[in-house]
């Protein structure tokens, strides 16, 4: 009845640094994907739940997104990602085919990837290691529990609008900074940085 699609190339500074797997993974791979969604051979085509990022949005000043929001990707991650979101809105007008867009803000919780912030901070803790902090941990990120995500989607299968978009957000925003050392102190107590 319902295809959730996860699946993608999700690290910000890999992708600057060689975008060829974002292009197959969050392009070609989601194409594919439309492709057998809309060769179904049943008379009921399962509605397709599609993982997307506020990243398409690009970058934000003051203030925040909707889901009328320009699409300004500013790297080749966000990029793929909204242009496998056209894709998407192509298929469901051209083929009829029930979609969800969910545009997430920054997500943590239990097993992510040690390459994104909380994990890594804690994995160079352990290690008696530097935290690499990019941009000095200026930049300013809305935090969402990965269970807070899933709660979300589930709400959207069950009463969302039929090809709608739907940001969905925590309400925690926090510099990087300001998380690392929350993570510091948490782990280490005030007296060891």
């Amino acid at each position: 009845d319902v295809i959730i699609h996860t699946a993608a190339e999700s690290h910000v500074s890999n992708s600057i640094l060689d975008g060829s797997n974002f292009l197959k993974t969050n392009i070609n791979g989601s194409y594919k994907l439309l492709e057998l969604t809309k060769n179904y051979q049943s008379d009921k085509k399962p509605k397709l739940i599609w993982l997307s990022t506020d990243e398409v949005y690009g970058d934000i000043e003051k203030g925040s997104h909707d889901e009328n929001s320009y699409l300004k990707p500013s790297n080749v991650y966000s990029a793929t990602k909204a242009s496998a979101d056209m894709l998407l809105l192509s298929y469901g007008r051209t083929y009829n085919l029930d979609y969800n867009i969910i545009r997430p803000t920054n997500m943590y919780g239990i097993m992510q990837y040690p390459e994104k912030l909380i994990p890594k901070t804690i994995k160079f803790l352990s290690m008696g290691r530097k935290i690499p902090l990019h941009n000095h941990g200026n930049p300013t990120r809305t935090w969402l529990h990965v269970e807070d995500l899933i709660n979300a989607m589930l709400l959207i299968i069950e009463k969302g609008k039929s090809k709608e978009i739907y940001n969905v957000s925590g309400n925690i925003e926090l510099t990087n900074k300001t998380v690392v050392s929350k993570i510091i102190d948490l782990l280490l107590g005030d007296d060891n940085y």
